[in-house]
């Protein structure tokens, strides 16, 4: 009998180091992994089936991945019928099998009634760094041309979606993990950024068998930035609600390190001046939020093209001298025809030098026909051989 283990947390809270180091310790998470991204370039490490099936289930609900309240999305009975279809593949093929894809947040009922005896690992984060990490990449997206930007710019358009996506999400989780408590292990990002350990203890609880290696060595903290701003909200009730549900979160997480035997501190950069609503004065703080975003994008992209500048003055230097070099034995190789031309020639030798100005025209014929001909037609010597050749 299989095992799995399902990676639930909302976008942007760490679920991709997370599969990461579950997929390095041995976790099959499915054939066709989503691959890396300028916003995740290590992966995403989510199974591409299990993606484009949640996202038709939210299209069956008229839903975007961009979910806000309630009521939840409903999978029907043809959608149930794919999942368990997967679920009897990865059964046959897999001792220990999972997968991991925010979107499952709005599914786990849906899972664990196909799925009893799955397991589910909750990972969550600090809902000011979650929503700072989802308008950079919406604002790369709107400025990049990337993607639907009508989904880019409803970040913008509809106050706080961020965060009311955040507290739907993260609610769901917890819900399930209340309802499932033996079941449910859960975990902060920031536990992650502190080392906590978590294949060992996941190994522990639900003997998974995972080959235990240093989950630090795959941590990148310039990815993860920590972000001590506050962000404005257009709604003062929902500064309350989004603490409740992140200190909730938090008592779920201590239980945790507390199977584990470890006490990693919480998030300092949480407390509840985190989220404030300023005065009249929303609207002006995102559009700020947006050009400040937009400029540290454009500051990125010049500083790329800097990068790339130089390293096209290196390949010109290069091939400058490439093409030096070409002439000068171009210019030798013509002089000993020259010379070869002045004296009777014997037929062996003839023959020689007939296949040698051969391959002299296929190398001047190749060289009119590359990307770098036009730095080879600087040098006069290459114009007249050029000129010769092509008579």
């Amino acid at each position: 009998m299989s095992t799995q283990l399902l990676v639930a947390g909302f976008h942007r809270s760490g679920t991709s180091l997370t599969a990461q180091i579950l997929h390095h310790c041995g976790l099959f998470l499915g054939e066709r992994l989503m691959g890396a991204h300028s916003t995740n370039p290590h992966g995403h490490f989510e199974d591409e089936e299990i993606v484009e099936l949640h996202d038709e289930i939210l299209a069956d609900n008229a839903l975007t991945w961009q979910v806000t309240g309630l009521p939840l999305p409903v999978a029907d009975e043809s959608r149930k019928s794919q999942m368990r279809e997967i679920i009897q593949r990865r059964q046959a093929e897999r001792e220990v099998w999972g997968f991991k894809d925010p979107r499952v947040c709005l599914f786990l009922n849906t899972w664990k009634e196909l799925l009893p005896e799955a397991r589910v690992l909750v990972v969550y984060r600090n809902f000011v760094e979650v929503i700072s990490s989802l308008h950079r990449r919406h604002t790369g997206g709107i400025l990049q041309h990337r993607g639907r930007q009508d989904l880019h710019r409803r970040f913008w358009e509809e106050p706080d979606l961020a965060l009311r996506m955040w507290l739907t999400h993260n609610r769901a989780l917890l819900g399930f993990a209340r309802a499932h408590r033996d079941d449910v292990m859960v975990v902060s990002f920031e536990m992650l950024r502190q080392g906590f350990p978590l294949i060992g203890t996941l190994n522990e609880r639900w003997s998974l068998g995972l080959s235990e290696s240093p989950e630090a060595d795959l941590f990148d903290p310039s990815l993860a930035p920590r972000t001590d701003v506050r962000h404005p909200v257009s709604n003062e009730e929902i500064i309350h609600e989004a603490l409740d549900t992140w200190e909730a979160l938090e008592r779920l997480s201590k239980e945790t390190q507390r199977l584990a035997g470890t006490s990693i501190g919480g998030d300092a950069a949480i407390g509840r001046e985190s989220l404030y609503r300023p005065a009249d004065a929303y609207g002006l703080k995102m559009d700020n939020e947006f050009l400040d975003s937009r400029a540290r994008f454009l500051q990125g992209r010049l500083e790329e093209t800097e990068r790339a500048l130089e390293s096209t003055r290196a390949q010109l230097e290069e091939a400058g001298e490439r093409l030096e070099e070409t002439g000068e034995r171009l210019e030798e190789t013509g002089k000993r025809l020259e010379e070869a031309e002045k004296h009777t020639i014997s037929p062996r030798r003839r023959k020689e030098l007939e296949e040698a100005e051969t391959d002299l025209n296929l190398i001047i014929s190749k060289m009119s026909r590359s990307s770098m001909a036009p730095l080879f037609r600087l040098k006069e010597e290459f114009r007249e051989l050029e000129n010769k050749y092509s008579e």
